[in-house]
């Protein structure tokens, strides 16, 4: 016999009505417990989340934000020479 052990999920009301109808209909669909469901995608939610952040943090040590910034600040405020309006010399 399998040694089990049982951990009570406790939710609000609201949630635990979804609960009894989408997450055990996904559940069942698996093939598996409502707390198994629970459980595997609880932890496959937060190494998602952890992987993200990892990821996030490479591409930000490998970025180089003069690079990225800085064409976009002077598309936005463009040089004193490039704002002055055309001077009209006068007809002789």
């Amino acid at each position: 016999m399998k040694n089990q052990s049982t951990y009570p999920l406790r939710l609000p009301r609201s949630v635990k009505v979804e609960v009894e109808v989408e997450v055990e209909r996904r559940a069942k669909q698996d093939g598996i417990s409502v707390n198994q469901f629970v459980r595997c995608y609880a932890v496959a939610e937060k190494l998602a989340a952890m992987n993200t952040a990892e990821f996030s943090a490479e591409r930000r040590a490998r970025a180089n934000f003069t690079a990225f910034v800085y064409p976009a600040l002077t598309s936005v405020y463009p040089s004193e020479t490039a704002r002055r309006a055309p001077t009209v010399s006068a007809a002789s």
